[in-house]
């Protein structure tokens, strides 16, 4: 992996000190503190999609080639991310789920006269969750607290 990601750093003149190129990261921004931050089916989900949008880079980078032994290290490089990614979101129920959800006609009137009727329900779905999220970050950080405090007396 690394040689061919070395023969395609090589091949597009991409240079660690360049700082043109690498003033603002593109995607090791959304790895800080990435653990912190999310939960772990929405950690899974970011690197899923930061996955598949390298792949479809990487395709562009192919198309844009005629060299024989780039495009090959290309295969290799996605080869190995796809394999990568079949583990983050192993049936992509999410994933479909959401593209279904950022698929709904919200301009639709039926679409709307429809979300009406579900608000309450899904307003009391939503709280009850929200509810149960913050109930386990309190336990966590009273744990977390319980064990300083057994450091700190020993």
């Amino acid at each position: 992996m690394r040689e061919d990601i070395k023969k395609l750093k090589d091949h597009f003149e991409t240079k660690e000190g360049d700082k043109a190129l690498f003033g603002n990261p593109v995607f090791l921004k959304d790895f800080e503190n990435l653990e912190s931050k999310y939960e772990e089916g929405s950690q899974k989900l970011l690197v899923n999609e930061i996955l598949d949008t390298y792949i479809v880079i990487l395709s562009t980078l192919r198309n844009q080639t005629k060299d024989k032994d780039v495009q090959l290290s290309i295969a290799a490089v996605t080869g190995r991310i796809e394999n990568l990614k079949s583990h983050f979101l192993k049936n992509n129920d999410l994933k479909k789920k959401l593209q279904n959800l950022w698929a709904i006609k919200t301009g639709d009137a039926i679409v709307q006269r429809k979300a009406l009727l579900e608000l309450m329900a899904v307003f009391q779905k939503a709280s009850k969750l929200n509810s149960r999220i913050q109930e386990r970050k309190q336990n966590r950080r009273k744990r977390r607290q319980v064990r300083r405090t057994r450091i700190h007396s020993v």
